[in-house]
């Protein structure tokens, strides 16, 4: 029990010495790029939409009420950018208020669950419409909102998110590996100078020498 908690203090001062030894930038970086990891990781089972509206609700002889809207979202690990526009048909109420205004919000946000069978099938591109992930001018998508308003979806642009996740890990591994390369040539972790002749602090930056052990397989990458 006491070799296991101390393999455990260990293991957490060696990720936490790694982190405090990391510059700033490098920092930034990995934190984004875990931030886009996990929004990629999510657009598979939910799909966010943010919209807002690019023309008034105003009535249409041929079909009623009408808007236009331009969508940005992430669904199926692709951020997509296309116009959306609604058709809604006549209602008449009564002799006094003929016909039922429709109204379309300036500004929507819309979250697709697993169970949005329309959105999956209808809305969002898969992979197999684009080239990695990569697309324009996708085909448009017809569909029924409800019994009245019919809405046709035109993604115009798709870019996949994996370019980003390996962009934004790139300082990271960057300082992995010159780390795990300073420490098998006998370097110092923090400056690269030569420890051959050092024993206790390097004599560049004042970093002490210390054995790095499994725990710190962040800093041997």
């Amino acid at each position: 029990m006491t070799l296991g908690c101390c393999n455990h203090h260990a293991a957490r001062s060696g990720l936490f010495r790694c982190w405090s030894d990391m510059p700033l930038a490098v920092r930034a970086s990995l934190i984004a790029a875990l931030l886009l990891l996990v929004s990629f990781v999510r657009s598979f089972w939910w799909a966010d939409f943010v919209g807002w509206r690019t023309s008034l609700a105003e009535p249409s002889p041929s079909a009623g009420w009408s808007a236009k809207y331009r969508r940005v979202g992430v669904a199926r690990g692709l951020v997509l950018c296309g116009n959306e526009s609604f058709a809604t048909r006549w209602q008449f109420c009564s002799h006094a208020f003929p016909i039922q205004r429709v109204r379309y919000p300036s500004f929507e946000y819309e979250c697709a669950s697993p169970g949005a069978e329309i959105f999956w099938t209808l809305l969002a591109p898969s992979w197999n419409e684009t080239t990695l992930g990569f697309g324009r001018h996708l085909p448009p998508r017809d569909y029924q909102l409800t019994n009245r308003t019919m809405g046709t979806w035109i993604p115009a642009v798709s870019i996949p998110l994996w370019p980003p996740i390996l962009l934004t890990a790139v300082p990271w591994l960057r300082w992995s590996w010159q780390r795990s390369r300073r420490h098998a040539q006998g370097h110092c972790l923090r400056c690269g100078y030569d420890l051959l002749a050092s024993s206790n602090i390097c004599p560049e930056c004042g970093e002490p020498i210390r054995a790095i052990s499994g725990a710190d397989f962040l800093a041997q990458w």
